[in-house]
């Protein structure tokens, strides 16, 4: 799967690890998580990428709204992981495209519990 490419002014030297390029974002002081531009977010890095790869734009949205949610209500780890914060969304994709129905209720769950264990495997 192509990597999202993000303009260099915004990139703030991240690399990928296997923490993921997300988590390293998460760990950057406030004041660079802060600096970043709308539209530059994980969240919205993932969105694109989505779509750019034949998600619909609203499963692509909604995707998105999980991750963002994820780490700004502060879920539990177990869930954050489980929404792109391990692995920069890459088996949300995976689920997304290969079964678009049951990633969206899967998601609009995780959404509904906000951080508790909604959702389900």
């Amino acid at each position: 799967m192509p990597e999202e490419s993000v303009p260099a002014d915004n990139d703030k030297g991240l690399s990928s690890t296997p923490m993921g390029k997300f988590a390293q974002w998460a760990g950057l002081p406030a004041a660079d998580r802060n600096a970043t531009r709308p539209g530059y977010f994980p969240w919205d890095a993932w969105e694109s990428r989505a779509r750019g790869v034949g998600l619909a734009d609203e499963l692509a949205a909604l995707g998105g709204i999980v991750i963002r949610d994820a780490y700004q209500h502060g879920w539990p780890v177990e869930l954050r992981t489980r929404c792109g914060w391990a692995d920069d969304g890459d088996e949300m994709l995976a689920l997304a495209l290969a079964a678009p129905a049951q990633a969206g209720d899967e998601w609009e769950r995780l959404l509904e519990a906000d951080g508790s264990e909604g959702g389900s495997e």
